[in-house]
């Protein structure tokens, strides 16, 4: 992918270093928060779909994959047309929008009184969702180029971080308060992130002919344009579908590796939770890397690490066999997804950044979508087979990047940043 040209017409001055770091901190937090909030009930989803009064567990079960699947199948039809509402009419307006209805809809979630309102609520959080694309956005924006990837990073690590952290702590809520009032933590914590964005957080305003590009362009077209567009989107998809792999069958799986072992709960949340510390660790640092090196053959080694990690988890036969592998995992291709988002934002000029982040995410969303479906779909035939088509899906992603043409884009070129205008000479 190429660098993407200056904005024709009046140029503004870069935003000054302290405010731009400040920029990116604000949003860090802002998602460790959210993130945080919507770990503290969501694993627990199938005792409240039971609560509701679903009591056989099959039908918990399929209530709550689709309550949990219908979210980022609705966010990535929509992140597009939210990113294009951001790019044309303010991308801080637009966060903050996404905050407030999580926080609403949170609200919601602890006053219904059966599985068809949950299911609704979830549907109409991935229509006025766009959080993922808004917060790489504004966390790129006016970063300069050899600094973006460290941004991405940033936001990766506070999310992974988030979903390691966030279980255990919602767990002890729930059973101290129960879950319909554990509901308005997360709640808090939405309104506690948008407090925080509106007052600290500064945005500066397209120059008017980059605001009239916005208007009148920005569409799939236009993004398809972007060099290597295409691959990037399938790494995405394919990193996300992995991962999300995990979470329908890592139970299952534990259970099945040392049947008369006892403790399966918590040697799975072990898992869950130092994989998911490997891959935040292994995200801030392809960051850093992104800086010195280039992202793209970054991404070409994480992505080769993680098909020759993934193989053999299909063929272990003790857990601590599969631990050790999880936690190889998060290290070798736990950065995918920043360096995926780092390569995508190079190439894509400031006045359309939210809208090529919404097709990325909308790539991302619809991986993490289908996965427990067709995991479950798998597991259904061996639990086995799940972690070799994860091998075989990060191969297809590799063969993309091979395929594509290589993107030099790495921390050593010139250091003017697609989001920021230098003043003229």
């Amino acid at each position: 992918m190429g660098s993407a040209g200056a904005v024709p017409g009046r140029r503004r001055l870069a935003m000054p270093a302290a405010q731009w770091q400040r920029n990116q901190y604000v949003i860090v937090l802002a998602v460790f928060l959210s993130f945080l909030g919507f770990t503290f009930v969501m694993p627990f989803l199938p005792l409240y779909v039971q609560e509701l009064g679903v009591t056989d567990v099959a039908e918990a079960a399929f209530w709550s994959g689709l309550a949990l699947s219908v979210t980022p199948l609705m966010g990535a039809v929509l992140a597009p047309v939210w990113g294009a509402a951001a790019d044309r009419f303010g991308r801080k307006p637009m966060f903050a929008r996404s905050l407030l209805s999580f926080a609403i809809l949170m609200v919601c979630m602890s006053l219904i009184s059966d599985v068809y309102q949950l299911l609704a609520i979830r549907v109409f959080w991935g229509v006025v969702g766009g959080f993922g694309a808004l917060s790489t956005a504004l966390v790129t924006l006016n970063a300069p180029r050899e600094h973006m990837g460290r941004a991405v990073g940033l936001v990766q690590s506070a999310q992974i971080i988030s979903y390691a952290v966030g279980p255990g702590v919602g767990g002890i809520l729930v059973d101290h308060v129960g879950l319909r009032q554990a509901f308005y933590a997360p709640a808090i914590l939405y309104l506690g992130a948008l407090a925080l964005t509106q007052v600290v957080y500064k945005e500066t305003r397209d120059p008017p002919a980059a605001r009239k590009a916005a208007r009148g362009g920005g569409g799939l077209r236009e993004v398809l344009r972007l060099p290597n567009f295409l691959p990037v989107a399938a790494v995405l998809f394919f990193a996300q579908f992995v991962d999300k792999s995990f979470g329908a069958v890592l139970p299952l799986y534990v259970a099945a590796l040392e049947p008369a072992a006892t403790g399966v709960a918590s040697m799975s949340g072990l898992i869950v939770s130092l994989g998911a510390l490997a891959a935040a660790i292994s995200a801030g640092t392809a960051g850093r890397l992104a800086g010195q090196h280039s992202p793209w053959r970054l991404m070409l080694f994480s992505l080769l690490g993680g098909m020759l990690v993934c193989l053999p988890m299909a063929f272990v036969d003790r857990t601590w066999q599969f631990l050790i592998l999880r936690m190889l995992l998060g290290l070798l291709a736990g950065g995918t997804i920043t360096l995926a988002y780092t390569v995508g934002g190079l190439a894509m000029p400031a006045h359309g950044r939210a809208t090529a982040f919404g097709f990325l995410s909308s790539a991302a969303m619809l991986g993490m979508a289908l996965s427990p479906l067709f995991s479950g779909i798998l597991a259904g035939i061996t639990l086995r087979a799940v972690f070799v088509v994860d091998a075989l899906l990060y191969g297809l992603a590799l063969a993309a990047l091979l395929l594509a043409r290589p993107m030099r884009v790495s921390g050593q070129q010139p250091t003017t940043s697609p989001g920021v205008q230098q003043p003229p000479a």
